[in-house]
């Protein structure tokens, strides 16, 4: 994984929403159907890709066990498991074609993906009860030093949510096979986060990440290859 800015040669496979862990909870006084609508959003992207199929449920644990590393408790945790589940809501708006591209994706396609954080965010505001997810949601992109996308915000421009969940999003890119890689090995992420932090990642957030693989590790659950 590169510290460099993204790029057509870069981007990661296609990632696979799962549906609403248990402790993503509906907040009390919301209408049934609108959290049921979210449910089936996640639900459709979840089917347009079986490869990574585990992706949001994993980001959402990283997500958490990063953010109490760096002494986030309460609903601060609660918001941002929240919005490791909805992250790639935007994807929904990416044809299948992309999204399961084995090789590179062209300048054109990759363009294309750079929209699926504006995508999600345009899908969930009419959700008034997520105002407090869509900045992480939107941001999840960006970079601390300002190569990122979608609004090329750098360091504490950046919402902190955004920060962990980028690092939780890299990670399990990772520590997960891609159609164009080999899942790295702890040791080798490792060494991706301290060599990224200040330029990708956020340096307290990169350094807590490190701290917690050292503390306990990571093991991943395997993916199914998909049929041919």
């Amino acid at each position: 994984m590169s510290c460099s800015p993204a790029s057509a040669k870069t981007i990661p496979a296609a990632v696979r929403l799962v549906r609403v862990p248990s402790k993503v909870r509906r907040p009390q006084g919301l209408r049934r159907s609108h959290w049921e609508s979210i449910q089936a959003l996640v639900a459709a992207v979840e089917a347009k890709d079986l490869f990574t199929q585990l992706h949001s449920r994993t980001v959402c644990e990283y997500a958490d066990a990063i953010a109490r590393r760096l002494g986030l408790t309460g609903q601060a945790v609660e918001s941002l498991r929240t919005a490791a589940v909805l992250h790639d809501i935007g994807k929904i708006g990416i044809p299948d074609a992309i999204l399961q591209k084995p090789g590179p994706l062209t300048a054109d396609e990759f363009a294309l993906v750079q929209q699926h954080p504006q995508m999600a965010i345009d899908i969930l505001r009419p959700a008034s009860f997520l105002a407090g997810e869509l900045p992480a949601i939107l941001h999840h992109h960006e970079r601390f030093d300002g190569a990122g996308y979608p609004r090329r915000l750098a360091a504490r421009e950046i919402p902190l949510a955004a920060r962990i969940l980028a690092a939780a999003d890299a990670l399990d890119a990772m520590l997960s096979p891609r159609s164009y890689k080999q899942p790295y090995d702890r040791a080798h992420a490792r060494a991706e986060f301290l060599r990224c932090r200040g330029s990708q990642f956020d340096p307290d957030v990169a350094n807590a990440t490190v701290e917690w693989l050292d503390e306990i590790g990571i093991r991943r659950t395997p993916v199914p290859t998909r049929d041919v």
